[in-house]
């Protein structure tokens, strides 16, 4: 059980992570309407640091896949 959640985090950190970069430099109409809605959101919260806040959230699901992964 523990090999499919830590495997299922390991993608869903590098999804995460690999997403937003992917938005974060795009430049097309979904991307600026994703950047709207963040925005939105988060509206105190400068668009750069948004960026890594979610790459630092995907960084931190990949790691805890990881080590669910080294503990059995």
């Amino acid at each position: 059980m523990s090999h499919a959640v830590g495997d299922l985090l390991l993608i869903a950190g590098l999804a995460l992570m690999v997403v937003d970069l992917v938005i974060a430099t795009s430049a097309g109409r979904r991307s600026n309407h994703i950047r709207l809605l963040l925005h939105r959101t988060l509206p105190r919260l400068p668009e750069g640091m948004a960026v890594v806040l979610v790459c630092a959230a995907g960084a931190a699901v990949f790691t805890g896949g990881l080590d669910l992964l080294s503990r059995t």
